[in-house]
């Protein structure tokens, strides 16, 4: 089920001045309730973070590959203190979901 207020709170809490690194985004906001008050069930599957991504023979990670069988989709997310860096960061994801077979992509 979908819980529309704390998808609000936790929103409003990314936005904060405390809100210092794509690390405090991830565990405090995404995967501190977010993904769940969308309604992804952790424990069924639906969402698993720091997903390991090899291209030739570097491997990085994307942040989170979200949904049910046959429609996943990936969630990556940057610092909230710096500025998107538009080519760099879409490609990035642009990347993560060729790599994934996937046609949607958030960047957080």
């Amino acid at each position: 089920m979908i819980d529309k207020e704390k998808i609000k709170q936790l929103i409003e809490r990314g936005c904060g001045d405390r809100m210092d690194s794509e690390q405090t985004l991830r565990d405090s906001v995404i995967g501190g309730g977010l993904l769940e008050a969308m309604g992804w069930n952790f424990d069924k599957g639906e969402w698993t973070p720091n997903v390991a991504i090899t291209f030739g023979t570097a491997t990085h990670h994307m942040d989170y590959w979200v949904g049910s069988k046959g429609s996943k989709w990936v969630l990556e997310a940057k610092n909230p203190i710096n500025k998107l860096d538009r080519d760099k960061d879409v490609t990035e994801l642009l990347s993560y979901m060729k790599q994934k077979d996937s046609q949607y992509g958030v960047l957080y």
